[in-house]
């Protein structure tokens, strides 16, 4: 294996696994993004490190397993209950302290609790804002991403470069 593409791989997983696993606190409101603007965020390498915020509703796409101090993806859709386009895949802690999510042992996409940097619980029905540090790995190959835009009332795909990356800091706020 080229020895420069193995360095960029390992880099890669390191920094997904401290972005993941750290404790990084969550920084202020980020400049809004529209829907399909979180995947076009990784074009550029130039929104490394900057704060970005979407709004939508938060879902569970996948079993999960809970623990307090545990990290995993909600997932952020345009509608409620899982439905429309999926926006992202943000990374939060399970519990319910600011800016955690909390879901009994045995649950539905109804039972999604989430708490607001104030501390303040929201449903799965309530439209949040997520305020995030977009972390881009610039030294590693560019990969293939396929988007879908709504374009004069049609559904259009798109492929996109992107860099590999995650978001952390997470903020959550009511949306505006």
């Amino acid at each position: 294996m080229n020895p420069k593409i193995r360095k960029a791989g390992i880099l890669f997983m390191a920094a997904l696994c401290v972005g993941w696993t750290s404790c990084s606190k969550p920084g202020e409101i980020g400049k809004p993004v529209a829907d399909d603007g979180y995947i076009l965020l990784r074009a550029d390498k130039e929104n490394n490190g900057k704060r970005f915020s979407i709004a939508g509703y938060p879902a569970l796409s996948s079993d999960i397993t809970t623990g307090t101090g545990r990290t995993t993806l909600l997932d952020i859709y345009t509608e409620p209950e899982g439905k429309g386009q999926l926006i992202a895949a943000l990374p939060l802690s399970f519990g319910k302290g600011s800016n955690e999510f909390h879901v009994p042992e045995t649950f539905t996409v109804a039972d999604i609790t989430v708490y607001d940097q104030a501390g303040n619980k929201h449903k799965y029905t309530d439209k949040l804002q997520f305020s995030f540090t977009l972390v881009l790995n610039t030294e590693a190959p560019r990969t293939t991403a396929r988007i879908r835009r709504r374009l004069a009332g049609r559904v259009e795909r798109e492929e996109v470069t992107v860099y590999a990356g995650h978001a952390e800091a997470v903020r959550i706020d009511p949306a505006p």
